[in-house]
């Protein structure tokens, strides 16, 4: 029988890692070392009064800017819209040319793949979006309208292009098909307030290698705790487990706990030394020897957070016997 108590456990692992509810970036479905781009909607709202693309740019640049988890992406973002000077696909490097599979997926800052090229992003007039880029800058659901001066291809939707002097061109942020980015959507006067789309740059999955790496303690504590033959990766168990070859061969059970901080405390109360300290759950089997599992979530969020682990023994005396730690970094690979 296992028991995980994974609800407080993996309540912790998010909050540990500081994840948005809402953000999921890198995209979880995507390999360490894959490309790929981020569309979202600004939180804030313009007119569409300037001829320069550059102030539109600024504009979805410091709407980014306020969120701490596309600050950490380390890319400049763009406007994707038309002026009379310059496209939106071509102003953002997502021209589908040539022909045939171009460009890298394409995804909203909550992690939902919309496009799997830059041919698919353009293509929503004879083929939908996988969804709607319907998501704020924050990560929250955004059912709006933006500026874009374009049709659904990416090329300017003349002359309702940004800084018209009459009207311009916009498109609907929870709409998969044409109407996304113009095709139907309308126009309004340049001197309303509407949304933008922002492009991230090129970005790539980091490849973030997965530790395990034992600790005995001073005085040293039993190496009976033997890391996981599956290393902590998001997505996947891992399943350190305890040798009872030398170490409480009489056990009861035994237990795997988890914490946020390295311990080195002697103390009366148990055989051993404590190597972990603010414990956040336990892994519980009724079968000694048994490998604990511990089911991580598949969140980037995850990706580079470090847990301290330590293999706890109860034998039928009811003497508390502690074996060595394992410190973990949680990875991707």
């Amino acid at each position: 029988m296992h028991s995980t108590r994974m609800l407080a456990l993996l309540t912790s692992l998010t909050a540990a890692a500081a994840i948005s509810a809402q953000i999921r970036l890198p995209p979880p479905d995507l390999a360490p070392g894959a490309s790929y781009r981020v569309l979202m909607v600004t939180v804030g709202s313009r007119d569409a009064t300037s001829t320069d693309i550059a102030d539109y740019d600024a504009f979805v640049q410091n709407d980014a800017a306020a969120v701490p988890q596309l600050v950490a992406l380390g890319t400049t973002w763009s406007a994707l819209a038309s002026t009379a000077a310059v496209s939106a696909r071509d102003h953002t490097m997502t021209d589908p040319t040539p022909a045939g599979p171009t460009g890298v997926p394409i995804y909203t800052p909550d992690g939902t793949r919309i496009a799997d090229d830059y041919d698919a992003l353009w293509g929503a007039a004879t083929t939908p979006l996988l969804a709607p880029p319907a998501v704020f800058s924050t990560g929250s659901y955004a059912n709006t309208q933006t500026w874009t001066g374009s049709r659904s291809t990416g090329l300017p939707r003349n002359p309702y292009v940004l800084g018209n002097a009459g009207l311009v061109a916009l498109g609907g942020t929870n709409n998969a098909a044409a109407v996304w980015f113009g095709d139907g959507g309308g126009a309004q006067s340049t001197l309303a307030n509407r949304h933008l789309y922002g492009m991230s740059g090129m970005l790539t999955v980091p490849s973030v290698p997965a530790t395990q790496t034992i600790r005995l303690g001073t005085p040293a504590n039993p190496a009976a705790y033997v890391p996981g033959t599956t290393a902590p990766i998001i997505g996947q168990a891992w399943n350190p487990g305890i040798d009872h070859t030398t170490f409480a061969p009489g056990s009861a059970f035994d237990l795997a706990v988890l914490g946020w901080a390295a311990s080195n405390v002697v103390t009366p109360a148990y055989t051993g030394t404590v190597l972990v300290d603010q414990l956040v759950g336990i892994n519980l089997t009724a079968l000694p020897g048994s490998r604990f599992l511990l089911a991580l979530p598949n969140e980037p969020g995850l990706l580079g957070v470090p847990l301290w682990s330590q293999g706890v023994s109860l034998d039928t005396s009811g003497a508390i016997l502690l074996a060595n730690a394992i410190d973990i970094t949680i990875g991707n690979l």
